[in-house]
């Protein structure tokens, strides 16, 4: 079944660009991104930037949050 949800928070264009900026100084410090996207997450109303990195899987979440 659908549901609707009421977006009062919108991605803005300021974010997509802070969100562009922060994954090229990820990569200029060698972390490699596999992926990043902002997800919504509606019972808060909030938008999150996520990461994805093979890095995690080899290094572990602890040392790729170090760096």
């Amino acid at each position: 079944m659908a549901e609707n949800a009421v977006v009062k928070e919108q991605l803005t264009d300021a974010m997509i660009e802070a969100g562009a900026e922060l994954t090229s100084k990820l990569d200029e410090i060698g972390l490699s991104v596999t992926a990043a996207f902002w997800l919504l997450i509606p019972d808060l109303n909030e938008w999150r930037l996520l990461f994805a990195s093979e890095e995690v899987n080899i290094e572990g979440p602890r040392a790729v949050y170090e760096k």
